[in-house]
């Protein structure tokens, strides 16, 4: 005769297991480069970007997460794997445009801007204002060894 065991877990436990996180790589349609991100299978959302020929610099030029994966550190999780690939690619500066415009609901800038400057971004077009409106223009420098 088998004995069926049940294992009863405290959700608080549950809280704590990462959830499987896959990206995927791609070339568009506009010449740009699209990283996709999903969870446990999910699309969660993308970034795209592009590189001017023969210069060190990447431009962001869209960065999305769908609002039901939004504060579970899957925007974290992509911005970490694009600035990984672009060191891959020995690009030595990021530059992009924090505006809160886009699909779905709005973040307020400041939290847009917070956002960026935790993966070392910083303003650098003062000619705009920064408000809730616009955004801003922000770059990152890479430092990164050749191996």
């Amino acid at each position: 005769m088998k004995k069926l065991f049940l294992l009863l877990v405290p959700f608080s436990l549950l809280a704590d297991i990462q959830p499987i996180i896959r990206f995927e790589t791609h070339p568009t349609d506009w010449g740009r480069i699209k990283i996709d991100v999903y969870v446990e299978e999910q699309p969660a959302g993308y970034l795209e970007y592009h590189q001017i020929l023969q210069t060190p610099r990447i431009y962001i030029d869209l960065f999305y997460i769908n609002p039901d994966f939004r504060n579970k550190k899957i925007g974290t999780a992509l911005m970490q794997e694009a600035l990984r690939q672009f060191e891959v690619q020995h690009c030595t500066e990021v530059v992009l445009c924090a505006s809160p415009f886009g699909e779905g609901p709005r973040l307020d800038i400041i939290t847009l801007m917070n956002f960026y400057k935790k993966f070392g971004f910083k303003t650098f077009d003062q000619s705009v204002p920064y408000d809730a409106t616009y955004g801003g223009n922000m770059h990152k420098i890479i430092d990164y060894q050749l191996a």
